[in-house]
């Protein structure tokens, strides 16, 4: 039986290990196992491409997220609204450093916060939104800008999905006054395990960044990334624009074959400043459409299977009282098909069969 897992890199594995082999053997020899000269190399090279003030990698994208939260201020007593259709780092990270998440809904054609929830949730205590870019698109950055001044918020921007993604001609990761990068595996350059990234906009948060990641001499370092996930993140950057393009093929694949499906509702086509990292759909009777896949071999993931307000563990240090229909919706039918850079076309082909016979054969 043919097999398509969700997610695989043993193709870019084999195109980089030399480099990474001998990257890591190079940081060896200089006996720094944490935030050593690979992390450091990584570093420039993300800020030369993001034309920021700096950038300082973490353990991940989740510690990234709280370096930035802590940094900004955010703490007891703070609310800082969030959208209820996302991963759980961008909400737990809130709570973590002691302020209070008030989840709201999202919009319907892009699945990223919506402004006017947002404006409607803006209390005496809301000091924060987290705009997340999600699976192809960035979050409404401009409208989002323009709330927030309006009513004295800081804007931050959970782009752990987002290297690559770009509004306006601002990269993700740069339209807001401080972002944070995954590099989680099946992210468009991900390590081997986990890594991180946080991004300055200006020396002194960079300072401060620093600060935070004890940096300092004589401090212990916190967060950091390690040298061998720095490797990996270091060989794959120069290939980002061949995993963009790869992506996108792939994405416009399943939306020629997807797009005449009774029973599917494809995301709209990638826009020149979008990225495919991952691939949802909306689909009729979707868990019985999951069981048939797996049974003929494919791996999917549901992105999310509930929204943030309908996580019990939530309940008593979030706000999950706003009404989120739109998210709702979105988890009794999203499904996400395999997509990512090592994916064969015609493994994708077979994706859109086994689809295709689901809906055919009801």
């Amino acid at each position: 039986m043919t097999t398509v897992p969700f997610f695989r890199n043993s193709t870019t594995w084999q195109r980089v290990r030399d480099g990474v082999e001998a990257d890591i053997a190079r940081s060896v020899d200089k006996g720094l196992a944490v935030d050593g000269i690979l992390v450091r190399e990584v570093e420039e090279e993300l800020t030369r491409r993001l034309g920021c003030a700096g950038v300082r990698l973490t353990a991940s994208g989740s510690d990234a997220l709280l370096v930035l939260l802590k940094q900004r201020g955010i703490g007891p007593g703070d609310e800082v609204i969030v959208p209820a259709y996302t991963f759980f780092a961008s909400v737990a990270a809130i709570a973590h450093v002691g302020a209070r998440p008030v989840i709201v809904d999202i919009l319907p054609d892009r699945y990223t916060i919506c402004p006017d929830a947002v404006r409607a949730a803006v209390t005496e205590r809301t000091k924060a939104v987290v705009a997340v870019h999600l699976f192809t698109t960035m979050a409404d950055m401009e409208s989002l800008a323009a709330l927030s001044a309006d009513h004295g918020l800081l804007l931050i921007e959970d782009s752990a999905q987002g290297i690559g993604m770009s509004q306006r001609g601002r990269l993700a990761g740069t339209a807001a006054r401080g972002g944070v990068f995954s590099f989680f595996p099946a992210k468009t350059v991900g390590a081997l395990g986990d890594a991180g990234a946080v991004i300055a906009t200006d020396e002194r948060q960079l300072a401060e960044f620093d600060e935070i990641l004890g940096r300092g001499e004589g401090t212990e370092p916190t967060y950091g990334c390690d040298e061998i996930q720095a490797a990996v993140v270091r060989a794959c950057l120069p290939l980002l624009d061949e995993f963009k393009d790869k992506r996108r093929k792939l994405f416009a694949y399943y939306d020629e074959r997807l797009r005449s499906i009774d029973g599917v509702r494809r995301l709209p086509s990638l826009g020149p400043e979008n990225v495919g990292y991952v691939y949802v759909g909306e689909f009729d009777r979707r868990d019985e459409l999951q069981a048939h896949l797996r049974t003929h071999g494919i791996t999917t993931e549901i992105f999310y299977p509930l929204p943030l307000s309908r996580q019990a563990c939530l309940a008593d240090v979030a706000d999950c009282t706003k009404p989120v229909p739109v998210a709702e919706e979105a988890s009794t039918r999203v499904l996400a098909l395999p997509l990512y850079s090592d994916l064969l076309e015609e493994e994708a082909a077979y994706v859109c069969d086994i689809v295709s016979d689901f809906y055919c054969r009801a």
